[in-house]
């Protein structure tokens, strides 16, 4: 399986940021990078859940009603 490195002889790379020219020319030559501009928004649970608030309030709560109902504590400790 793989390792987490703490240097740059890697086959993959899981950032969850900008990944800088440094860090590119670094990499093996066999070495890829996927990057998904604004990621965050959805691999980061407080901000899935304000990407998702704001889906329902533009598209309807049908929309996303099988999503199940999310807090981001402790700024929504007075809605649960």
């Amino acid at each position: 399986g793989y390792l987490p490195s703490p240097t740059a002889d890697a086959d993959l790379v899981w950032s969850s940021g900008h990944v800088g020219p440094e860090t590119l020319l670094s990499l093996p030559r066999h070495a890829k990078v996927n990057h998904f501009p604004r990621s965050g928004v959805i691999t980061r649970k407080d901000l899935l859940v304000r990407t998702i608030a704001m889906l329902r309030a533009r598209c309807g709560r049908a929309a996303y009603e099988y999503l199940p109902l999310s807090f981001v504590l402790p700024a929504d400790a007075a809605a649960c």
